[in-house]
């Protein structure tokens, strides 16, 4: 079952760094299946990437990374970067890295540090 989920935001302002939670929700249940948090260090950082168990493998994840970036984009135009470590036993080091290059992110070293850089 695809859905078109719905998207809010929320921006937490502190001291030289904002952090901004971008919540993907069933438009059915109102129910969180999805959330990125990213934080601003002279650049943006997405330090979290999630999608529900039930969710996964529906391009939910890319619909939710596009979100995140045309937000982020239209506060700051600059680069995002992102650390791909799996949180999970279920997600290999080989499918984050196929995530992230599918959502147009370029890795920049073998640490797993991915950039993706404005349009």
């Amino acid at each position: 079952m695809i859905i078109e989920p719905q998207f809010s935001e929320i921006i937490i302002p502190e001291p030289d760094i904002d952090t901004i939670y971008i919540s993907m929700n069933d438009p059915k249940t109102g129910k969180q299946i999805g959330r990125t948090e990213s934080r601003w260090y002279g650049h943006w950082h997405l330090g979290d990437v999630w999608v529900d168990i039930n969710f996964r493998r529906q391009g939910l994840g890319i619909k939710l990374i596009n979100e995140t970036r045309s937000r982020l984009w239209a506060k700051k135009l600059v680069v995002i970067t992102v650390d791909a470590v799996p949180q999970e036993d279920s997600i290999t080091q080989e499918d984050l890295n196929i995530f992230y290059e599918k959502a147009g992110f370029k890795a920049t070293n073998t640490h797993q540090r991915f950039r993706l850089k404005p349009y």
